[in-house]
């Protein structure tokens, strides 16, 4: 499957935080520019409990970055997904 994964910087203010906590607590919305893109390629898999799998037990040969964690976003066709505490929420930019 082909997927992208981008990650705040370290050091950003909304990093490993929750969807709800961001848009409720801090009032704040997800921006995309905030973000790195940390990957663009292939990992085997069909959905996206695969993805965090990949990212948090068997990185792809080459991935250097953090484990997969929350606050992180996962494009796989053109739709981009929020990692949040439970499960993931699909965002619309």
């Amino acid at each position: 499957m082909k997927i992208k994964l981008y990650q705040l910087p370290m050091g950003n203010k909304k990093i490993f935080l929750s969807y709800a906590y961001i848009k409720e607590e801090m009032k704040e919305e997800i921006i995309l520019s905030e973000y790195e893109l940390v990957y663009d390629g292939e990992i085997e898999g069909s959905n996206l409990e695969d993805v965090f799998f990949a990212f948090n037990v068997n990185h792809p040969e080459g991935y250097t970055g953090r484990s997969m964690s929350v606050s992180d976003i996962v494009e796989i066709n053109g739709t981009y997904y929020f990692c949040d505490a439970f499960g993931f929420k699909k965002l619309h930019f």
